[in-house]
């Protein structure tokens, strides 16, 4: 019989598809994030190579791609630890230790066989010369180890979430379990899809078609997460912003102190790494597109932080970068300190300037030679 694909088939390599083109834009956009949550990333990757495989599968174009054919297990070694690893950093805020590499030897085991199968075109002797011992090698392969070693992921992901909610009573708590648990929930569902396929195999009424609700549970997983990704785009970065994650509740309360000051990390964080107020065309309005903050908020944090408003702490920005400037080379020529520190015409440099130092720029910069000399 001739490889084909059919409707279902097709669908599922789309979606497939778009999963892998997902990656590769959240790789890119995210190169020089130090903070990028890498093991969201690696899920949603391997979650769109699972689905070619079981494309491969169905249509018979295995023979032809035959290295999708032990990525789903390697998958679904990785995806507990991973979501493990990834619920520990932002609800504890702590960074992986060397010993939790620990975790992804069952997915290290299986990389190594996959490796030698590609090398060999066949599995090692000992597979099929020393029966007990090939059981053993074959025992990560089993479904039902693969279900063992899932569920006992989820269990732990529920384990923390249900103590880090006992010691936790504010809404930013509230933000992180809700994600939390909707990751877990995905999760959940997904053992579930595939436990039943190989319960359901074991009756005559089985239809082999069912077998596409585990690529169907697949693909919501694939969409969910990319929706997330373009809606909340920073949410892969560990910021929680409660436009969408916090209970209904505590939409119209003020921010807690917690939640206020995680927004204003946010900012600074923002103004440091992307330095927006470089742009002299920069609004607030700018700042609240790019960290998906609603503009009241972002008011009310840089207010209760800084004192000032939004426009000042623009300004305050700018005076440091000129300040730098003058510092770095002090024959720069003012007014080319004025436009590269992002203000837009002189008059409004210097008056700000002599308030913030008490002179004007161009004694600032006699000083800084001065001083050189």
């Amino acid at each position: 019989m001739e490889p084909s694909l059919n409707s279902w088939t097709t669908l599922f390599l789309l979606a497939a598809g778009q999963g892998l083109f997902l990656v590769g834009i959240l790789l890119f956009s995210n190169l020089r994030n130090k903070n990028f949550n890498w093991p969201i990333l690696i899920i949603l990757g391997f979650f769109s190579l699972t689905l070619v495989h079981y494309v491969m599968h169905w249509s018979g174009y295995m023979t032809t791609f035959p290295y999708f054919r032990f990525v789903p297990e390697i998958g679904f070694y990785l995806f507990g630890p991973l979501l493990y690893l990834y619920v520990r950093r932002i609800l504890l805020h702590e960074k992986p230790k060397t010993r939790f590499l620990l975790h992804f030897i069952p997915s290290v085991y299986l990389i190594v066989f996959m490796v030698l199968y590609w090398m060999t075109g066949h599995w090692p002797w000992l597979i099929t010369d020393i029966p007990i011992l090939g059981k053993m090698i074959r025992l990560p392969y089993w479904a039902w180890t693969i279900v063992a070693h899932m569920l006992i992921y989820n269990t732990l992901l529920y384990i923390i979430i249900a103590r880090y909610r006992l010691n936790k009573t504010d809404e930013l708590a509230a933000i992180r379990i809700r994600w939390s648990r909707w990751l877990s929930g995905f999760f959940f569902a997904f053992i579930l899809a595939y436990l039943s396929y190989y319960i359901l195999v074991q009756f005559d009424f089985f239809n082999p078609h069912w077998d596409y609700m585990i690529s169907i549970v697949m693909s919501i997983s694939i969409y969910g997460i990319g929706y997330m990704a373009f809606t909340q785009p920073r949410i892969f970065n560990g910021i929680f912003l409660h436009q969408v994650f916090v209970p209904k509740k505590y939409k119209t309360s003020p921010l807690s102190s917690d939640l206020a000051n995680e927004i204003f990390e946010n900012i600074e964080e923002y103004f440091k790494s992307d330095q927006p107020f470089l742009n002299p065309e920069i609004r607030q309005a700018h700042v609240c597109d790019a960290l998906e903050l609603s503009t009241h908020h972002t008011s009310q944090v840089i207010n209760q932080k800084t004192g000032g408003s939004f426009n000042a702490y623009v300004k305050n920005y700018r005076l440091d970068y000129a300040e730098a400037l003058i510092q770095a080379d002090p024959s720069m020529d003012i007014k080319s300190v004025c436009f590269q520190s992002g203000f837009n015409n002189k008059t409004t440099f210097n008056t700000a300037f002599r308030h913030r130092f008490n002179c004007t720029p161009s004694d600032y910069k006699a000083k800084v030679q001065g001083k050189a000399k």
